[in-house]
């Protein structure tokens, strides 16, 4: 059923990672755990793919500030929970990175992953994409996916309102 262009593309994993760090966050108490898992999951959306970082974003706000019964939270304990999402990010990142600088590989890492993407982007024209197939290709399968996760959010009433309009929003900015 699936081929090379609905499983090899890193923005199914990306989403999946960012959909499941945001399922984590709307559906658990604020606990290190919960607040380290969702660092985790969005340190390795980010690895996949380097815009991850701007939805990341959203979510460690959503971590901090985002569910309505922790009003009472202090903002020490907001900040401690960003701290431990930072620290979840940080280990997925870092645990990547570490082989290549223990090695003495941190030059060719770095001219892959940084300089190779910027020349990549200075250089690239993007050029409008047919439609034709595009309900058999990965975005296809991505908006279907990120629909049926959010109306699953909505439906198993752990999403309140507010929480309910970020889940459109990353749907929706994930049309884009």
């Amino acid at each position: 059923c699936f081929d090379y262009w609905n499983t090899a593309q890193q923005e199914t994993w990306e989403a999946a990672c960012l959909m499941a760090a945001l399922a984590v966050a709307l559906t658990r108490k604020p606990t290190r755990t919960r607040d380290l898992v969702c660092g985790l999951l969005c340190g390795a959306a980010f690895l996949f793919k380097y815009p991850a970082a701007l939805p990341g974003l959203g979510i460690a706000w959503v971590v901090a500030f985002g569910r309505r019964d922790d009003d009472s939270r202090s903002l020490g304990a907001r900040a401690r929970s960003l701290g431990w999402f930072a620290l979840g990010g940080s280990l997925a990142v870092g645990a990547t990175l570490l082989p290549f600088v223990v090695s003495g590989n941190w030059g060719a890492f770095w001219e892959v992953a940084v300089e190779y993407v910027l020349y990549y982007t200075k250089v690239s024209h993007p050029v409008p994409a047919p439609i034709g197939r595009w309900p058999l290709n990965s975005a296809g399968f991505l908006v279907p996916l990120g629909l049926v996760s959010a109306l699953g959010l909505m439906k198993s009433g752990a999403a309140r309102l507010r929480d309910r309009r970020l889940v459109w929003t990353l749907v929706i900015g994930g049309l884009a």
